[in-house]
């Protein structure tokens, strides 16, 4: 996990039409910060009530982070799109076939943990989707 009062994203997108054969090229590519991680602590009323001198309101449980938030963070969140798609021309229509492929390296980042502080924190709750490729079919005339 990392400390840092600078955190940066970057995103970057090139396009490209290679001439005189219609192929579309194109890509994304995404790098942001992990997310902030907390360390919540469920303390029992009764272990406050000797420090208060009195029991807390309703005999509630009180949470408690015990990190100052945005103080320690996840892994980076790395990501790289791309498309390749072909396109044919019909006199004044043309069709554009496509093909994207989201998360091309598939990464598993970690886009959640859970805050609960245990023996098992940090655990990841949710990652980052696995690679999805998608065939698309553009017509304009």
């Amino acid at each position: 996990k990392q400390s840092s009062g600078f955190l940066t994203t970057y995103k970057a997108l090139a396009a490209y039409t290679v001439p005189k054969i219609d192929v579309l090229l194109s890509g994304t590519l995404s790098s942001r910060p992990g997310v902030s991680l907390s360390a919540n602590l469920v303390v029992p009323s009764a272990q406050i009530a000797p420090s208060l001198g009195r029991p807390l309101s309703g005999g509630a449980n009180v949470t408690i982070n015990l990190l100052e938030p945005n103080t320690m963070f996840g892994d980076r969140i790395n990501q790289v799109d791309m498309r390749v798609g072909k396109v044919l021309r019909f006199g004044t229509s043309r069709a554009t076939f496509s093909l994207d492929v989201l998360n091309l390296f598939n990464t598993d980042a970690i886009l959640a943990y859970n805050p609960t502080f245990n023996a098992t924190w940090p655990t990841p709750t949710t990652v980052i989707t696995a690679r999805l490729a998608r065939v698309i079919a553009q017509f304009d005339w």
